[in-house]
Protein backbone atom coordinates (compact mmCIF):
# COMPACT_ATOMS: atom_id res chain seq x y z
CA UNK A 1 0.00 0.00 0.00
CA UNK A 2 2.85 2.65 0.74
CA UNK A 3 4.70 1.83 -2.32
CA UNK A 4 1.32 2.53 -4.36
CA UNK A 5 1.24 5.55 -2.62
CA UNK A 6 4.80 6.81 -2.75
CA UNK A 7 3.92 5.83 -6.63
CA UNK A 8 0.99 7.56 -6.98
CA UNK A 9 2.80 11.13 -5.39
CA UNK A 10 5.76 10.54 -7.91
CA UNK A 11 3.31 10.09 -11.05
CA UNK A 12 1.58 13.44 -9.59
CA UNK A 13 4.72 15.10 -9.31
CA UNK A 14 5.55 14.39 -12.47
CA UNK A 15 2.37 15.20 -14.39
CA UNK A 16 2.53 18.75 -12.66
CA UNK A 17 6.17 19.37 -13.71
CA UNK A 18 5.31 17.97 -17.64
CA UNK A 19 2.14 20.60 -17.24
CA UNK A 20 4.38 23.58 -16.06
CA UNK A 21 6.87 22.90 -18.99
CA UNK A 22 4.24 22.73 -21.02
CA UNK A 23 3.02 26.17 -20.27
CA UNK A 24 6.16 27.80 -20.07
CA UNK A 25 6.68 26.44 -23.86
CA UNK A 26 7.38 29.48 -26.14
CA UNK A 27 4.58 30.25 -28.34
CA UNK A 28 4.98 31.81 -32.04
CA UNK A 29 2.37 34.65 -33.12
CA UNK A 30 0.70 34.82 -36.06
CA UNK A 31 0.81 37.95 -36.43
CA UNK A 32 4.16 40.22 -35.59
CA UNK A 33 4.17 44.18 -35.81
CA UNK A 34 7.53 45.99 -34.95
CA UNK A 35 8.38 49.54 -35.24
CA UNK A 36 12.11 49.11 -35.31
CA UNK A 37 15.10 47.96 -38.07
CA UNK A 38 14.96 43.88 -36.62
CA UNK A 39 12.37 41.55 -35.64
CA UNK A 40 13.74 39.83 -32.61
CA UNK A 41 12.77 35.94 -30.73
CA UNK A 42 10.27 38.43 -28.26
CA UNK A 43 8.43 39.96 -31.34
CA UNK A 44 7.89 36.17 -32.65
CA UNK A 45 7.41 34.47 -29.90
CA UNK A 46 5.31 34.95 -26.50
CA UNK A 47 7.47 33.66 -23.45
CA UNK A 48 10.84 34.38 -25.46
CA UNK A 49 12.19 35.04 -21.88
CA UNK A 50 16.22 36.34 -21.76
CA UNK A 51 16.57 35.59 -25.40
CA UNK A 52 13.94 38.01 -26.21
CA UNK A 53 16.43 40.63 -27.61
CA UNK A 54 18.05 38.90 -29.57
CA UNK A 55 17.10 39.89 -33.89
CA UNK A 56 16.35 37.06 -36.17
CA UNK A 57 15.48 38.94 -39.16
CA UNK A 58 15.30 42.16 -40.50
CA UNK A 59 11.87 44.54 -40.52
CA UNK A 60 10.20 44.90 -43.92
CA UNK A 61 10.29 48.58 -45.48
CA UNK A 62 8.03 51.36 -43.91
CA UNK A 63 4.74 50.91 -43.60
CA UNK A 64 4.41 47.34 -45.64
CA UNK A 65 4.46 43.97 -44.52
CA UNK A 66 5.68 40.32 -45.48
CA UNK A 67 5.21 36.59 -44.69
CA UNK A 68 7.83 34.53 -43.37
CA UNK A 69 8.01 30.95 -43.42
CA UNK A 70 7.13 29.49 -39.25
CA UNK A 71 9.98 26.99 -39.53
CA UNK A 72 12.57 29.14 -40.66
CA UNK A 73 12.00 31.43 -37.56
CA UNK A 74 11.89 28.25 -35.75
CA UNK A 75 15.68 27.31 -36.76
CA UNK A 76 17.00 30.20 -36.15
CA UNK A 77 15.14 30.90 -32.62
CA UNK A 78 16.56 27.14 -32.12
CA UNK A 79 20.52 28.26 -33.65
CA UNK A 80 20.00 31.69 -30.78
CA UNK A 81 19.74 29.15 -28.17
CA UNK A 82 15.79 28.80 -27.76
CA UNK A 83 16.13 24.78 -28.12
CA UNK A 84 12.08 24.86 -27.35
CA UNK A 85 11.38 26.47 -30.28
CA UNK A 86 8.84 25.34 -32.52
CA UNK A 87 6.33 26.43 -35.52
CA UNK A 88 3.10 26.25 -32.96
CA UNK A 89 1.51 24.62 -36.03
CA UNK A 90 1.73 27.61 -38.28
CA UNK A 91 2.97 28.00 -41.71
CA UNK A 92 3.76 31.49 -42.15
CA UNK A 93 4.21 34.58 -39.81
CA UNK A 94 2.60 38.10 -41.55
CA UNK A 95 5.09 40.59 -40.53
CA UNK A 96 3.87 44.29 -40.28
CA UNK A 97 6.61 47.31 -40.05
CA UNK A 98 4.66 49.65 -37.78
CA UNK A 99 5.70 53.41 -39.52
CA UNK A 100 4.02 57.21 -39.54
CA UNK A 101 1.87 57.57 -42.38
CA UNK A 102 3.51 61.18 -43.44
CA UNK A 103 -0.03 62.42 -45.36
CA UNK A 104 -1.27 66.81 -45.87
CA UNK A 105 -2.81 66.59 -42.79
CA UNK A 106 -0.02 65.28 -40.46
CA UNK A 107 2.04 68.34 -42.07
CA UNK A 108 -0.80 70.70 -41.58
CA UNK A 109 -1.01 69.89 -37.88
CA UNK A 110 2.69 70.20 -37.61
CA UNK A 111 3.13 73.40 -39.18
CA UNK A 112 0.18 74.90 -37.06
CA UNK A 113 1.75 74.13 -34.28
CA UNK A 114 4.61 76.56 -35.11
CA UNK A 115 2.82 79.07 -37.44
CA UNK A 116 -0.51 79.57 -34.85
CA UNK A 117 2.54 81.24 -32.86
CA UNK A 118 3.48 83.40 -35.55
CA UNK A 119 0.66 84.66 -36.82
CA UNK A 120 -1.70 85.82 -34.13
CA UNK A 121 -5.36 86.66 -34.72
CA UNK A 122 -7.39 86.39 -31.20
CA UNK A 123 -10.05 83.62 -31.56
CA UNK A 124 -9.36 82.81 -34.82
CA UNK A 125 -8.84 79.50 -36.36
CA UNK A 126 -5.42 79.17 -38.91
CA UNK A 127 -5.88 78.10 -42.61
CA UNK A 128 -3.36 76.35 -44.23
CA UNK A 129 -3.20 75.61 -47.61
CA UNK A 130 -0.17 73.61 -49.13
CA UNK A 131 0.41 74.21 -52.81
CA UNK A 132 3.52 71.80 -53.29
CA UNK A 133 3.36 68.13 -53.85
CA UNK A 134 4.02 65.83 -51.67
CA UNK A 135 5.50 62.54 -52.21
CA UNK A 136 3.07 59.60 -51.83
CA UNK A 137 3.15 57.44 -50.01
CA UNK A 138 5.25 58.27 -47.56
CA UNK A 139 6.48 57.24 -43.94
CA UNK A 140 8.92 58.28 -41.33
CA UNK A 141 10.37 55.47 -38.38
CA UNK A 142 8.08 55.31 -35.03
CA UNK A 143 11.56 54.11 -33.53
CA UNK A 144 13.27 57.57 -34.18
CA UNK A 145 13.37 60.06 -31.62
CA UNK A 146 11.73 61.99 -33.83
CA UNK A 147 10.25 60.61 -36.81
CA UNK A 148 9.12 64.00 -37.78
CA UNK A 149 11.37 67.42 -37.42
CA UNK A 150 10.71 70.61 -38.71
CA UNK A 151 14.28 72.32 -39.37
CA UNK A 152 13.12 75.74 -40.94
CA UNK A 153 9.52 77.46 -41.44
CA UNK A 154 9.27 81.15 -43.18
CA UNK A 155 6.24 83.10 -43.60
CA UNK A 156 5.69 86.03 -45.72
CA UNK A 157 3.19 88.11 -42.95
CA UNK A 158 2.31 90.37 -46.31
CA UNK A 159 1.21 87.68 -48.64
CA UNK A 160 0.70 84.95 -46.34
CA UNK A 161 3.01 82.67 -47.92
CA UNK A 162 5.07 79.82 -46.32
CA UNK A 163 8.10 77.61 -46.96
CA UNK A 164 9.46 74.68 -44.60
CA UNK A 165 11.58 72.03 -44.65
CA UNK A 166 11.31 68.84 -42.57
CA UNK A 167 13.85 66.06 -41.97
CA UNK A 168 12.04 62.28 -42.10
CA UNK A 169 13.36 59.67 -40.51
CA UNK A 170 13.54 56.65 -42.57
CA UNK A 171 15.66 53.65 -40.87
CA UNK A 172 18.96 54.05 -41.57
CA UNK A 173 19.00 57.18 -42.84
CA UNK A 174 17.27 60.41 -43.11
CA UNK A 175 15.24 62.23 -46.07
CA UNK A 176 14.58 65.81 -46.88
CA UNK A 177 11.01 67.42 -47.31
CA UNK A 178 10.38 70.45 -48.94
CA UNK A 179 6.53 72.14 -48.63
CA UNK A 180 5.25 75.51 -49.22
CA UNK A 181 1.65 77.02 -49.42
CA UNK A 182 -0.71 80.32 -47.36
CA UNK A 183 -1.34 80.28 -44.16
CA UNK A 184 -3.63 82.23 -42.99
CA UNK A 185 -6.06 83.37 -39.89
CA UNK A 186 -10.28 82.21 -40.56
CA UNK A 187 -12.02 85.05 -39.56
CA UNK A 188 -15.51 83.69 -37.80
CA UNK A 189 -18.44 85.85 -39.38
CA UNK A 190 -21.89 84.82 -40.28
CA UNK A 191 -23.81 83.83 -43.90
CA UNK A 192 -27.17 83.43 -44.89
CA UNK A 193 -28.37 79.90 -44.93
CA UNK A 194 -30.26 80.86 -48.57
CA UNK A 195 -30.44 83.28 -50.63
CA UNK A 196 -32.50 86.72 -50.00
CA UNK A 197 -33.53 89.21 -52.09
CA UNK A 198 -32.87 92.73 -51.70
CA UNK A 199 -34.97 94.48 -48.67
CA UNK A 200 -35.86 91.41 -46.64
CA UNK A 201 -35.46 91.12 -43.18
CA UNK A 202 -32.67 88.30 -41.83
CA UNK A 203 -34.36 86.09 -39.81
CA UNK A 204 -32.65 83.93 -37.00
CA UNK A 205 -33.47 80.94 -39.22
CA UNK A 206 -31.52 82.74 -42.50
CA UNK A 207 -28.15 82.98 -40.05
CA UNK A 208 -25.34 80.72 -39.99
CA UNK A 209 -21.99 80.79 -38.70
CA UNK A 210 -19.30 80.17 -41.54
CA UNK A 211 -15.30 80.29 -41.34
CA UNK A 212 -13.77 82.65 -44.27
CA UNK A 213 -9.83 83.08 -44.81
CA UNK A 214 -8.60 86.72 -44.14
CA UNK A 215 -7.97 87.82 -47.42
CA UNK A 216 -11.31 87.27 -48.00
CA UNK A 217 -12.46 89.97 -45.77
CA UNK A 218 -10.05 92.56 -46.87
CA UNK A 219 -12.53 96.09 -46.47
CA UNK A 220 -15.21 93.94 -44.82
CA UNK A 221 -15.57 94.02 -40.75
CA UNK A 222 -17.23 90.27 -39.37
CA UNK A 223 -20.38 90.13 -38.11
CA UNK A 224 -22.41 88.35 -35.38
CA UNK A 225 -25.42 86.96 -35.31
CA UNK A 226 -26.45 89.92 -33.16
CA UNK A 227 -25.24 92.35 -35.92
CA UNK A 228 -26.98 90.53 -38.83
CA UNK A 229 -30.53 89.62 -36.75
CA UNK A 230 -33.41 91.55 -37.96
CA UNK A 231 -31.35 94.01 -40.03
CA UNK A 232 -32.62 94.61 -43.91
CA UNK A 233 -30.56 93.27 -47.04
CA UNK A 234 -29.12 96.36 -48.94
CA UNK A 235 -29.01 93.69 -52.33
CA UNK A 236 -29.82 90.26 -52.72
CA UNK A 237 -27.89 87.86 -51.55
CA UNK A 238 -26.49 83.63 -52.17
CA UNK A 239 -26.31 81.44 -49.14
CA UNK A 240 -22.86 80.53 -47.89
CA UNK A 241 -21.47 84.08 -48.51
CA UNK A 242 -19.86 86.33 -45.75
CA UNK A 243 -22.38 89.08 -45.11
CA UNK A 244 -20.33 92.32 -43.85
CA UNK A 245 -21.84 95.84 -42.66
CA UNK A 246 -21.92 96.97 -46.31
CA UNK A 247 -24.60 94.59 -47.17
CA UNK A 248 -27.17 95.45 -44.47
CA UNK A 249 -29.07 98.43 -43.09
CA UNK A 250 -31.68 98.62 -40.17
CA UNK A 251 -35.16 97.90 -41.57
CA UNK A 252 -36.91 100.43 -44.14
CA UNK A 253 -39.68 101.57 -41.73
CA UNK A 254 -41.15 104.74 -43.97
CA UNK A 255 -40.59 104.78 -47.64
CA UNK A 256 -41.12 107.49 -49.81
CA UNK A 257 -44.02 108.37 -50.94
CA UNK A 258 -46.12 107.14 -47.98
CA UNK A 259 -48.61 108.65 -46.10
CA UNK A 260 -47.06 108.92 -41.69
CA UNK A 261 -47.82 110.04 -38.62
CA UNK A 262 -45.97 113.20 -37.37
CA UNK A 263 -45.95 112.99 -33.88
CA UNK A 264 -45.46 116.46 -32.22
CA UNK A 265 -42.98 116.78 -28.59
CA UNK A 266 -42.81 119.57 -26.55
CA UNK A 267 -42.62 120.14 -22.85
CA UNK A 268 -45.39 118.31 -21.88
CA UNK A 269 -47.54 118.61 -25.17
CA UNK A 270 -47.86 116.48 -27.71
CA UNK A 271 -49.65 116.78 -30.92
CA UNK A 272 -50.21 114.27 -34.17
CA UNK A 273 -50.64 115.07 -37.38
CA UNK A 274 -50.37 113.37 -41.02
CA UNK A 275 -47.73 114.12 -43.73
CA UNK A 276 -45.80 112.33 -46.73
CA UNK A 277 -42.61 111.29 -46.65
CA UNK A 278 -40.15 112.64 -49.11
CA UNK A 279 -37.85 109.71 -48.32
CA UNK A 280 -37.15 106.56 -46.96
CA UNK A 281 -36.12 106.07 -43.66
CA UNK A 282 -35.19 103.70 -41.29
CA UNK A 283 -34.87 103.35 -37.56
CA UNK A 284 -33.78 106.55 -35.71
CA UNK A 285 -33.10 108.40 -39.35
CA UNK A 286 -33.89 111.80 -40.03
CA UNK A 287 -36.49 111.86 -43.36
CA UNK A 288 -38.13 114.98 -44.65
CA UNK A 289 -42.00 115.18 -44.43
CA UNK A 290 -44.22 117.25 -46.61
CA UNK A 291 -47.81 118.77 -44.51
CA UNK A 292 -49.78 117.76 -47.54
CA UNK A 293 -52.14 120.98 -46.98
CA UNK A 294 -49.26 123.49 -46.20
CA UNK A 295 -47.04 122.14 -48.34
CA UNK A 296 -44.38 123.10 -45.58
CA UNK A 297 -41.75 120.97 -45.18
CA UNK A 298 -39.88 118.82 -41.67
CA UNK A 299 -37.49 116.99 -41.06
CA UNK A 300 -38.68 114.43 -38.35
CA UNK A 301 -37.28 111.67 -36.42
CA UNK A 302 -38.17 107.96 -37.88
CA UNK A 303 -39.24 106.13 -34.39
CA UNK A 304 -41.67 103.15 -35.80
CA UNK A 305 -43.57 102.07 -39.21
CA UNK A 306 -44.81 104.81 -40.76
CA UNK A 307 -44.19 107.24 -37.42
CA UNK A 308 -42.14 110.09 -37.62
CA UNK A 309 -41.43 112.08 -34.50
CA UNK A 310 -40.47 116.04 -34.78
CA UNK A 311 -39.42 117.17 -31.31
CA UNK A 312 -37.73 120.67 -32.04
CA UNK A 313 -39.34 123.88 -30.42
CA UNK A 314 -39.49 125.12 -33.64
CA UNK A 315 -41.20 122.72 -35.14
CA UNK A 316 -43.56 122.60 -32.64
CA UNK A 317 -44.13 126.63 -32.90
CA UNK A 318 -44.92 126.29 -36.23
CA UNK A 319 -47.64 123.30 -36.11
CA UNK A 320 -49.42 125.58 -33.20
CA UNK A 321 -49.32 128.34 -35.46
CA UNK A 322 -50.61 126.48 -38.25
CA UNK A 323 -53.71 125.00 -36.18
CA UNK A 324 -54.83 128.17 -35.01
CA UNK A 325 -55.32 129.68 -38.71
Amino acid sequence: MMRKGILAVALAFGAMFTNQNASAEPTLRAQVSVAGPLVTIGDFYEGAGTLAQIPLFQSPDLGTSGGVSALQVAQRAQAAGMLDATTSGLAQVQVSRASLFVDEGYIKHQLSQVLSQQIRHAGDKLQIEISSRLPQPLYADLSALTPVKLLRLEHNATNKRFSALFEIAKGDRKATLSVSGIAQPLLETVALTRPLEKGSIIGTEDLQIIEVPMTKMRGRAPLSFADAHGMQLRRSMKANFALSSKDISQPTLVERGERVTVLYKSAGLQLTTIALARADGALGDLVEVTNPTSRKKLLAKVIGPAQVVVASQAALHARLEEATR
